[in-house]
């Protein structure tokens, strides 16, 4: 029996669940999920220690929107940090299904990537106008397929979306999610995916992709975050402790590989904004860009990769 292990690599408390790959093969999903509530009350808007690492001022002329497809739990578009942001929604495991986002992992990416300055909660690391959000709903109660990545991945890459955020991983490589990611970095379409937080050394697939950003995870000391993957790493970000959007309006701490990830995006998302279409970087140029201008920390790339993501 094949065995896939997928990561929707978050927070503190590790859950671990059994799900299907097909009709035969289980699935073994390990996810850092549990989020600290913060009172409303407490909530005057903040810039965490991510926010702040990582958001030097950013000096590039916006010339367009960027379309970010948000492959997750989906997102809470209610929330008052986030409304707007979405502009289309694609349930891959029940199409035509209101997407609601069951374990809130979806809408703390979101938050990351672009919460709306508002002066109240929190604010993304890119500016709320250049954010355009494709919700693709792949996990529910914190399980996914390949089937349901499959048809997220092919979704968005129809969509001609500009990034493709996976704060998740897995143990297995399909052939036919291998052939996608072929045909969306064809399409110059950026995957940003999480290393994974699976305490096995091990980066997971698609991070461990050749033309996938692989994201590990630091604390606010830019030491690895403990129990994090070591591999191909290509970037690090804040992972631990970020305060983030959670649904129905609360915000939560969240952490790991899949805020590092998220975090990772966001810039991303800042110098694609720069450029008027895709014929103007590639996977490559935006890689060498950001090689120069991440914080070193250490010469273990397999911990550090090519350093800590700047704007």
């Amino acid at each position: 029996m094949k065995k896939l292990v997928i990561f929707l690599t978050s927070l503190m408390i590790l859950i671990s669940i059994t799900i299907f790959l097909d009709d035969n093969s289980q699935i073994s999903v390990e996810e850092w999920e549990i989020n600290r509530k913060v009172p409303k009350t407490d909530l005057k808007q903040v810039e965490g220690w991510g926010w702040k690492a990582v958001h030097n001022p950013s000096k590039n002329n916006i010339k367009r929107k960027v379309k970010v497809a948000i492959i997750d739990s989906g997102i809470d578009t209610q929330h008052n940090d986030l409304t707007g942001l979405v502009t289309k929604e694609y349930n891959a495991i029940e199409e035509g299904k209101k997407i609601i986002d069951d374990s809130g992992h979806g809408t703390s990416v979101a938050g990351i990537i672009g919460a709306i300055d508002n002066d109240y909660g929190i604010k993304g690391i890119a500016p709320s106008k250049v954010v355009d959000i494709y919700s693709v709903k792949a996990f529910e109660n914190n399980t996914s397929t390949a089937k349901y990545l499959e048809k997220a991945f092919e979704w968005a890459i129809n969509q001609n979306v500009d990034l493709i955020n996976l704060s998740a991983g897995t143990n297995v490589h399909t052939k036919k999610l291998s052939t996608l990611i072929e045909k969306a970095t064809d399409k110059n379409i950026i995957i940003i995916a999480a290393a994974g937080n699976s305490f096995d050394g091990k980066v997971k697939f698609p991070a461990s992709s050749k033309k996938v950003i692989s994201v590990g995870a630091v604390n606010y000391n830019l030491k690895q975050v403990s129990g994090t993957s070591k591999g191909k790493i290509d970037f690090v970000g804040p992972g631990t402790n970020i305060l983030t959007t959670l649904p129905k309006n609360s915000y939560g701490f969240f952490g790991y590989t899949s805020s590092a990830t998220a975090f990772v995006t966001a810039v991303y998302l800042n110098k694609i904004s720069s450029y008027p279409d895709k014929s103007n970087y590639n996977y490559k140029t935006l890689y060498d860009e950001f090689k120069k201008k991440a914080i070193y920390i250490d010469k273990d790339e397999k911990v550090y990769g090519q350093g800590f993501i700047q704007n």
